[in-house]
Parts: C-alpha cells; sequence; structure tokens
C-alpha cells in the first residue's frame, strides 16, 4: 500500500475569469504516519502554523482541513506504486492538475 499527498485548494484561472480547483500532488510514501508527518513537516519547514487540524476518512482518502476554506490536504491510499516512485523517477513530484468548475 502507498499513500499519496495531494494539496486540494483554489484560484483563479489563467484568464481571471474563473475559480479553478488546484491539486498538487506532493509526494507518496509507504506508511500513513510518513505521508502525515511530511505535512507537519512542510509546515515547519514554511513557518506555518495552522489554527487547528482535523482529519476524517472519506472511503480510501483521508482529509485533512488546517484552516483555510478552499484548502485542504489529502492522503490517498494507492494500491499499486504510483508514477511518481517508478524506477525512482521524480518528475511527478509537485505536478499540478487544473480543473475548472
Amino acid at each position: 500500500m502507498w499513500y499519496q499527498v495531494q494539496w486540494i485548494g483554489r484560484e483563479l484561472n489563467k484568464k481571471g475569469t474563473r475559480v479553478i480547483q488546484v491539486k498538487n500532488i506532493h509526494n507518496s510514501y509507504k506508511t500513513f504516519e510518513e505521508a502525515e508527518q511530511s505535512i507537519y513537516d512542510w509546515w515547519k519547514k514554511n513557518r506555518y502554523e495552522p489554527s487547528y487540524v482535523r482529519m476524517w476518512k472519506d472511503g480510501n482518502k483521508t482529509i485533512i482541513d488546517y484552516g483555510p476554506h478552499a484548502c485542504f490536504y489529502r492522503i490517498v491510499e494507492k494500491k499499486f506504486v504510483p508514477k511518481e516512485k517508478r524506477n525512482n523517477d521524480d518528475k511527478y513530484k509537485g505536478r499540478q492538475i487544473l480543473q475548472e468548475y
């Protein structure tokens, strides 16, 4: 089992005409604890202190709400080796996926 850390947020598209959902895939880890710790490590490195942290399960995802209205983390359980870990290829690390809605 692998655990992929995703950050979900919202921003304006390049034209500034629509709000889009942004999904950044941070990395994947072999344990849930490593995945969770990577979020806390990022906050510490960037001197960010959330006002609160709540977590809940939704199927194969753990949702982490940390304060901002439209931003949260997901730790997604994957039964296969994620693309960013195949052949030690880091080209997928930190990729961004944009979805208009």
